[in-house]
């Protein structure tokens, strides 16, 4: 075997090797995890920010359950950027049987991220609130999340506290399981990132203090950007502040993407946050899809080579492709041990093309600027992450 056809396949090897090791690293993480314990029966005032946008068939569900809370002392702000958006009936009917909640209306953003505005609108309508608690409205909250997420931020172990959301894949079409898996492998990268380099927020769940919202100039931050984690990540890694991942505060949902291609344009929006505000591990994004997809450039060569030139096609670089797709399947098993699975033994049909469409996904943002997102294009400066451009598209 050609030293070249040997060294490409060490690299293409890596990268599931790499994936494998952090979902192993994460998964010791999280037996290992202690949730923070209350000093006290102190439960100060929160605000739980919540954006909406657009109807979907668990959206009513997923509001009521952030009114069904083990903590007395928070309300819930529920955030549109229009008050004919399609969620606004759902909203008012809920907010009709509670007391704690209220719709804020934000307008149309005109220089940064529409979800920003969203939250910073409603952040400006807080009065008398100690912590501020942001989170997406496509989960369904547990009782005690309130808890899991504001009770490091009370002893001072961290300026933020972060969950994930954790996808399971219920139907067999390739997006579904195309965009659990990637979930799967960012969750891995995520929690490694947490860990090892102090960095890393989902914007679904994560909170901090109302003062360090103001300390850190969070506000401005955020209307000059286009998405509300990865910028407050930057501020906070810049700053030297520390997060916390609370493991108790990951929520399942099988609410995936349905297509392939829509699986891939949200990869490609996750990667282009990276590219926009954590240009390092965007680099290192770079490199492992380039080395991941190497095997598909050996797998041509040992095809042409065995056609045509009656090589081996094994040792032609053949063999690449299958230790790679083998590692992926490897990566697969592990799922089911971090949480609700669904029907995740599809992953081992699906995992060639769940791992070559994201590492295809990936390379394109090589050669983007603009991120789309629910109804905006939004021309990013990838010097600083500032939003130069916002344009609303046609419905």
């Amino acid at each position: 075997m050609h030293p070249v056809i040997i060294a490409l396949t060490i690299l293409s090897a890596s990268v599931p090797m790499i994936v494998i090791w952090t979902a192993l690293y994460a998964l010791r993480q999280k037996r290992r995890y202690k949730p923070a314990l209350a000093l006290s029966n102190e439960t100060p005032r929160c605000s739980v920010i919540l954006p909406c946008k657009g109807f979907n068939d668990t959206l009513e569900t997923n509001i009521r359950s952030f009114f069904s809370l083990n903590y007395s002392n928070y309300e819930v702000v529920i955030t549109v950027e229009s008050e004919s958006d399609s969620a606004v009936p759902v909203i008012r009917k809920v907010l009709s049987e509670y007391r704690n909640g209220r719709l804020v209306v934000a307008g149309i953003t005109k220089s940064c991220g529409q979800k920003n505005f969203n939250l910073v609108s409603a952040v400006d309508t807080v009065v008398d609130s100690e912590i501020l608690i942001f989170a997406d409205s496509d989960i369904k909250l547990f009782p005690n999340w309130i808890n899991s997420i504001t009770i490091p931020l009370l002893s001072n172990k961290a300026t933020a506290v972060t969950g994930f959301r954790w996808l399971y894949p219920t139907d067999n079409n390739m997006g579904d399981l195309a965009h659990s898996l990637q979930n799967f492998i960012l969750y891995s990268f995520f929690v490694t990132a947490a860990h090892k380099v102090n960095t890393g927020l989902w914007g679904g769940s994560m909170s901090i203090r109302k003062s360090d919202y103001e300390r850190l100039n969070v506000k401005e931050t955020w209307l000059r950007t286009s998405v509300d984690d990865m910028s407050l990540s930057q501020i906070l890694k810049r700053e030297g502040e520390t997060t916390l991942f609370a493991y108790d505060c990951i929520t399942p949902t099988s609410d995936t993407i349905k297509s392939l291609r829509g699986a891939v344009r949200w990869l490609e929006r996750q990667v282009m946050y990276l590219k926009a505000h954590q240009r390092p591990e965007w680099i290192c994004a770079q490199l492992a899809a380039m080395a991941y997809l190497s095997s598909y450039v050996l797998l041509g060569y040992a095809t042409i080579a065995a056609i045509f030139f009656q090589q081996n096609f094994f040792l032609s670089g053949g063999i690449a492709w299958f230790i790679q797709t083998g590692l992926a399947i490897v990566l697969t098993m592990l799922f089911p041990a971090f949480g609700e699975k669904g029907r995740w033994k599809s992953f081992i049909i699906a995992s060639p093309v769940s791992f070559y469409t994201a590492a295809y996904g990936t390379i394109r943002t090589m050669f983007k600027r603009k991120i789309t997102w629910s109804g905006f294009r939004y021309t990013i400066n990838m010097k600083d992450g500032t939003v130069t451009k916002v344009e609303r598209l046609q419905k």
